[in-house]
């Protein structure tokens, strides 16, 4: 560093003025005393003249000596004001002198003073002639404590500026009984910066996500609540312990190499890891890293922002055991699953509906010509028009289709069912439907049918066999009861009378058998007629024990 030039002032020409004088003094004299020894034989006038003469040249070399010494002072003076005058310009403070009632006796006319008003204009005037009211009472107030304390007091404050708040911090020391010098400084980027830091604090402290930092040694420097709560350690305890107190024991150097992943100025976001409670029990956590930074950009630490992730890894490995089941149940059961996003046009399907259309799960991504190509092409217009018109009626939708192999062979017959899904303005956004193999049913109807029909046809002949049949035996019958009516009209005896009536009321019992099989194959045939007939329930009593 150069040394720094000293400026002299005033006084010190004096002094030197003085010394030049006791010098020029003692070289007359000393003059003097040698002219005395060299020329002794001179006369008085001679000898007062010779020294009139020398003291003069003495004293013009040194007064000569003195007025350069003197402009150079007062260039040294008026270049040091200058400079002064220019480093108090160019300050961002605000230095101001004021008496013991609130006058400006001196002002600094510095950059930032030239913001709020120009120096000129307050030199002289009185703090309540600048000053809002509150203003006033918080300077006079601070101008009395230094004055009474004789000591410097802190001052804060803030002035209105260019359209915004402008925040001062300084000092108001005592100058002598009467005036103060009241110093303060621009702080508001600096108390915006402590603002942002104080919100950003609330923010980590606040967050539900657990938060630290840690030195580029690995030794942990903060710890907001949130950790606190995940791992068990309070920040007494941690503050200061290295990272892989966190760790499972079997974890090696893992800390440092993420460390020195950070160091390198890169993050590491959303990493599935290990960590371990105070308690001892390992949980999973998903862990992002980030840099932290200087001021100059160099990486000083690492900032790391960890979630507990077991209770997700729970649901998920439930979620995919359910997936499993599903999948399972809808390939025992031949139920397919689809879902298509009507905004989109995107199109999900279960590996059961894939399979029913005979692709590969994993071998091709569900679209709607996917699905379209594997429709039988007798049946794509039928898909289409039931769907559409189920969105047109905001109604479920079901039918019947055929599915076809790549080489467009039919592969099946389907039970497609769904439903379409509105939003709160009532347009479509979403349609959910099953597919259900059902070509063995189908097969069974036809079987079935088939059946039906050889039943129904075996059951009209089986009618028409014993409507023949019965008309047939009818007519020998009705000639068997008139023989035997003719043969009661002859003059029998009482036993052979008996006998031939025996055998008439066997006839006739015989035909009413006859008839109800007429009437059995009339009941088959929707036919039947009831016709009412009299009768005498003793003699039906007396021929049911006869015969």
């Amino acid at each position: 560093m150069a040394p720094q030039k000293r400026t002299e002032y005033p006084m010190v020409t004096v002094m030197r003025a003085g010394v030049v004088f006791l010098a020029t003094a003692a070289a007359l004299l000393l003059f003097q005393v040698v002219k005395d020894l060299l020329l002794p034989d001179q006369s008085l006038q001679q000898s007062h003249l010779i020294t009139v003469l020398v003291g003069a040249a003495i004293a013009t070399f040194f007064a000569t000596w003195i007025n350069r010494a003197r402009a150079a002072d007062h260039r040294r003076l008026a270049t040091a004001t200058i400079e002064l005058q220019t480093l108090i310009g160019a300050m961002s403070d605000v230095i101001l002198v004021l008496d013991r009632h609130g006058k400006y006796t001196k002002v600094f006319d510095t950059q930032t003073q030239s913001l709020i008003r120009p120096a000129a204009e307050l030199r002289g005037r009185h703090i309540r002639d600048t000053l809002p009211e509150e203003a006033q009472r918080y300077v006079q107030s601070r101008i009395d404590m230094a004055l009474a304390q004789d000591a410097g007091v802190p001052i804060e404050y803030s002035l209105p500026i260019g359209g915004q708040l402008v925040w001062f911090n300084g000092v108001v020391s005592p100058l002598n009984e009467d005036e103060v010098l009241w110093v303060a400084r621009d702080v508001t980027a600096a108390r915006a910066t402590q603002v942002e830091a104080n919100q950003l604090a609330a923010i980590v402290e606040s967050s539900t996500e657990a938060i630290m930092s840690a030195d580029l040694r690995g030794m942990i420097t903060s710890w907001n609540a949130a950790a606190e709560r995940l791992f068990g350690y309070s920040r007494a305890e941690i503050i200061g312990q290295p990272v892989s107190t966190l760790y499972p024991l079997a974890a090696g150097d893992e800390s440092m190499q993420l460390i020195d992943t950070v160091r390198q100025g890169r993050s590491v976001d959303q990493v599935e890891r290990v960590r371990r409670h105070k308690d001892g029990r390992l949980f999973d956590v998903t862990l992002s890293l980030f840099p932290v930074r200087a001021l100059r950009g160099e990486v000083t630490g690492v900032s790391a922002i960890m979630h507990d992730i077991s209770d997700f890894r729970r649901a998920h490995a439930l979620l995919q055991r359910s997936q499993s089941d599903l999948a399972d149940a809808q390939r025992l059961a031949g139920v397919g699953s689809w879902t298509e996003d009507l905004v989109t046009g995107e199109l999900t399907w279960s590996d059961e509906m894939a399979r029913q259309l005979s692709y590969s799960p994993d071998d091709v991504t569900p679209s709607i010509a996917a699905f379209i190509s594997r429709v039988h092409p007798d049946d794509r217009r039928t898909v289409m028009d039931t769907v559409g018109g189920a969105i047109a009626a905001r109604t479920r939708f079901s039918f019947e289709l055929r599915h076809v192999r790549a080489d467009g062979t039919t592969c099946g017959v389907f039970q497609a069912s769904g439903h379409v899904v509105f939003d709160e303005k009532g347009t479509p956004v979403q349609a959910v439907g099953t597919s259900q193999n059902i070509t063995t049913r189908k097969a069974a109807e036809v079987e079935l049918m088939a059946a039906r029909v050889a039943a129904e046809t075996a059951s009209k002949a089986k009618s028409e066999f014993l409507a023949n049949m019965s008309h047939e035996i009818r007519t020998p019958m009705n000639g068997v009861l008139g023989m035997l009516e003719l043969m009661l009209d002859t003059g029998l005896d009482a036993t052979a009378r008996e006998f031939a009536l025996l055998a008439h009321s066997s006839a006739e019992s015989l035909l009413t058998i006859i008839n109800d099989i007429l009437d059995l194959s009339k009941i088959e045939a929707g036919m039947l007629e009831l016709s009412p007939t009299p009768f005498n329930d003793g003699d039906v009593m007396a021929e049911t024990v006869s015969a």
